[in-house]
């Protein structure tokens, strides 16, 4: 079976200023829709109340921490930032390719893999005078 070639979505990302870890910006940017907004779209009952569980375990680590220490999303509340970002652009593409799968993808199932996808982070970092490190 030959594959179908897709033409390249056209998707417009907002790219935020990553500043140095010494200029950390002190209070996170104030989103129109936020992560929570998006684990409480999940269908399926318990997955979402153990998301939302594990989302409120996490909200301070993911508000404080950096996504990157030197390239993306490089400042206090980058890895929020980059998260959310993240859940977006995956639910972007999954609208424009859901009719295209070959096996059935929910979309519960993409905003679970984006929301996932870098919470090792939230422990990964520890600040150390003016610069986040590996711990």
């Amino acid at each position: 079976m030959k594959r179908q070639k897709f033409q390249k979505p056209l998707i417009t990302l907002q790219r935020r200023y990553s500043p140095p870890m010494e200029q950390l910006i002190e209070e996170p940017i104030v989103e129109t829709k936020q992560i929570r907004d998006y684990l409480e779209e999940i269908k399926m009952p318990a997955l979402r109340k153990n998301l939302l569980k594990l989302y409120g375990d996490l909200e301070e680590k993911l508000r404080n921490n950096p996504a990157a220490v030197k390239y993306h999303h490089a400042y206090k509340g980058g890895l929020y930032d980059h998260t959310l970002e993240v859940i977006e652009i995956a639910l972007d593409i999954f609208e424009l390719y859901k009719d295209r799968f070959v096996r059935e993808v929910k979309r519960d199932d993409v905003i679970l893999a984006a929301f996932a996808h870098d919470l090792e982070k939230t422990n990964k970092y520890r600040k150390n005078t003016n610069q986040a490190t590996l711990h």
